[in-house]
């Protein structure tokens, strides 16, 4: 049986990697997209991993492989290649709840369920009958960063587990009773351009600040008023002894987060609060004291040419 995997993320690729190795009737190829070379330079010196772009390749796919799986590709499979040849999906969300890019940036803004989705693909983007997915719970002090981590490793776990049953197809799977919903690459473009002069309550406030912080990529910005970007990112976690003692705080200062407040005037607090020797914490829903420090950076002009 032979297998090509098309990845655009090195932790699933290793993990996928090591999960196969082991199975004697299957032979894999691996790829990943061209914009993804740099990340991957170790494994194309060594020809485990090769660039290709799925839509010059169509042909090939189909008549030269038994099963294609995405594991994180950034790109879309067409619809030859999946009415052709069984096409798997290892997705980072809980289809069919925030299908698309980024899932886990907007259940923590949408509420909506999160998690690990395994699925058989279909012409749609994130969509077909669905082998396995187990959620995964959004915690006050989780990023975006923090929450896709959790996620990554509920995939590998159940990768292990369905693996051979989706190779021998003895998989079990439901289809999925409504379309869900569809966050597209643009949505999130739209989502990291902050308005400052937005009125929301601070805990929504948290939320969209939480989600759009994945370093060590800048996504969350505002422009000031001679027009440069200036990134924010925030850093939460329990307030406990540790935090207190790592950063020798003088004072604490609880936010009251079911208020109303202006972006900017929030932003402008936790700022001067994080500059200070002030402790700054709420409660969760738990009553849990949850740390606040927030990171605002300048555009760098080298970089951007």
């Amino acid at each position: 049986m032979k297998a090509f995997v098309i990845t655009d993320n090195t932790t699933i690729f290793e993990e996928f990697y090591k999960i196969v190795s082991s199975i004697s009737f299957l032979e894999v190829d691996y790829f990943c997209s061209p914009s993804s070379c740099e990340m991957f330079a170790p494994y194309l010196k060594r020809n485990i991993v090769s660039p290709t772009k799925i839509k010059e390749n169509i042909s090939k796919l189909v008549n030269n492989y038994d099963i294609g799986f995405s594991c994180h590709s950034k790109q879309i499979f067409p619809r030859e290649i999946v009415e052709n040849i069984k096409c798997i999906n290892i997705h980072p969300g809980f289809n069919p709840y925030n299908r698309g890019f980024y899932p886990q940036v907007f259940s923590i803004i949408n509420k909506l369920p999160i998690g690990a989705t395994i699925h058989i693909m279909d012409e749609k983007i994130d969509s077909g009958p669905i082998i396995k997915q187990e959620r995964v719970k959004i915690e006050s002090y989780d990023t975006s960063l923090s929450l896709y981590e959790k996620i990554v490793k509920k995939e590998i776990i159940l990768l292990k587990r369905n693996i051979i049953p989706i190779l021998t197809n003895r998989e079990v799977t439901t289809v999925p009773s409504f379309d869900g919903n569809y966050n597209s690459k643009e949505d999130f473009r739209n989502l990291c351009q902050i308005n400052l002069c937005r009125k929301m309550k601070i805990v929504e406030i948290i939320d969209y600040l939480r989600a759009l912080t994945h370093p060590p990529y800048n996504n969350a910005y505002f422009l000031d008023k001679d027009g440069t970007k200036r990134y924010i990112s925030i850093t939460l976690s329990k307030f406990d002894d540790y935090t207190i003692l790592k950063n020798n705080f003088k004072y604490f200062y609880e936010v009251d987060i079911s208020k109303e407040a202006e972006m900017k005037d929030t932003i402008d607090n936790f700022n001067f609060l994080t500059n200070s020797s002030c402790g700054t914490f709420f409660l969760d829903n738990c009553n849990i004291k949850i740390y606040i420090s927030l990171k605002l950076t300048k555009e760098n002009l080298l970089e951007k040419k």
